[in-house]
């Protein structure tokens, strides 16, 4: 026998009812504390940024591109500019312009080697040893400095003119002198008749003796010019270069010898010879050149 109870088994969805509700209820009041935590965390989160703007930080962007990593600039410091004191870009320094200058119209004097191989200072048709020669002016000689002047690899070369105006050129003026040059050279020929007789027993003893006359000291040089020319029985003669004068206009004599040779036996049969000068002729040895009158200048 199957027995039901309706009364009971109509109040079962009353209670099944009530209990749903119920479980509502309890799910929506447990949700307010979760989202109520969430706004306030979210809340911090914002007042901390908040409070960091305010004390200075700047906020920094995320780099959201997937590029690789970003390479530093490539400087081009080939053209360097500097800027003034007032903020304004200066100009770029430039290597300075060589500039040669001459004298004009001044009178310089040729002051190459003794020895030059062009045998004085060449003038040439335009600045530079490329240009052609068209005058050599030897050593001492003058030219007349235009004030022209243009400067070839690291040399001035000056425009010059002779000093009759003929010609007109180019000269290096390495080679050329505000002073005048001087060509030394042989003074004109003094007779020494004061040291006439002076002697010694050999010819060297003979100019030793005359140069010590002629004011010569221990520096002084004697050096033999030659050979002996004529010598016999009765003498011959000599020449002598003495140099080591301490003057600036003459620093020695060519000194000319006529001498008288002697020859006599001692007591014991030895042959003893004895040298004398009968005629003396000098020339200054001029450091600076010569006179017209044939003096040391």
């Amino acid at each position: 026998m199957i027995i039901t109870d309706t009364k009971n088994m109509a109040k079962a969805p009353k209670a099944l009812a009530l209990t749903f509700a119920s479980l509502l209820a309890l799910g929506a009041c447990g949700s307010d504390p979760v989202e109520e935590q969430a706004d306030t965390e979210t809340s911090s989160s914002a007042e901390a940024v908040t409070e960091l703007v305010s004390e200075g930080a700047e906020p920094v962007e995320a780099d959201t591109s997937d590029d690789g990593p970003t390479l530093d600039p490539v400087v081009d410091d080939s053209e360097t500019t500097t800027t003034t004191s007032e903020g304004q870009e200066a100009e770029p320094e430039e290597d300075p312009v060589e500039t040669c200058e001459a004298p004009e119209l001044q009178p310089h004097f040729v002051d190459v080697a003794l020895d030059d191989p062009d045998g004085g200072l060449n003038v040439r048709s335009g600045p530079g040893i490329t240009n052609d020669v068209i005058i050599t002016i030897e050593r001492s000689g003058e030219l007349i400095a235009t004030g022209n002047c243009e400067i070839v690899g690291t040399v001035d070369w000056w425009e010059v003119s002779t000093s009759d105006g003929s010609l007109t050129g180019w000269a290096s003026s390495r080679f050329l002198s505000d002073l005048p040059v001087f060509n030394p050279g042989l003074g004109k020929a003094i007779e020494d008749t004061d040291n006439v007789g002076i002697g010694g027993s050999t010819l060297e003893e003979m100019a030793e003796a005359i140069a010590e006359a002629y004011g010569f000291d221990e520096d002084g040089v004697i050096t033999q010019e030659g050979e002996v020319i004529g010598i016999d029985a009765q003498g011959g003669s000599v020449t002598y270069i003495m140099t080591g004068l301490k003057d600036d206009a003459s620093n020695g004599y060519q000194v000319e010898i006529d001498f008288l040779l002697d020859k006599n036996e001692t007591e014991d049969g030895e042959e003893v010879e004895s040298y004398t000068a009968l005629r003396i002729t000098n020339y200054a040895l001029c450091s600076r050149g010569v006179t017209e009158d044939g003096l040391c200048i």
